[in-house]
């Protein structure tokens, strides 16, 4: 009979009876918060993610709206400075419609206190 009581005991805190034990109630408790904690970790996530989406999608947009001028700029005949390199993939990468920019400079890259030229050159021998 004791031995029955003894078993009894042993059982109640693992299937969560009335005469459990306090500490896995305490246990029990801090699983809870945990669990609650990190609920709202992966909420934070969530809305951080559909800002960042939101930021990517303002800048595509950006991005979408400058290739259109670039292409139209192109296009237009007005004077404008191109890049021309042997190398396929930087051929024609940097494009500057001189009608838009009233004071084009062109020069090293600057310190931090002075403003950077309009075109930068830059690189081995220059």
């Amino acid at each position: 009979m004791a031995e029955n009581e003894k078993l009894k005991s042993g059982l109640g805190p693992s299937t969560g009876g009335a005469g459990g034990d306090p500490e896995a109630a305490k246990k029990l408790a801090e699983a809870e918060e945990r669990m609650r904690m990190n609920e709202e970790k992966m909420a934070e996530m969530n809305k951080s993610w559909e800002e960042k989406l939101k930021e990517a999608s303002v800048k595509e947009a950006q991005e979408e709206e400058k290739l259109k001028a670039e292409t139209e700029a192109r296009a237009s005949g007005r004077p404008q400075l191109m890049n021309l390199n042997s190398d396929g993939m930087l051929d024609r990468k940097i494009f500057i419609d001189l009608s838009k920019v009233t004071k084009a400079t062109v020069g090293r890259k600057q310190r931090d206190d002075v403003p950077n030229p309009t075109l930068v050159l830059g690189g081995v021998g220059i």
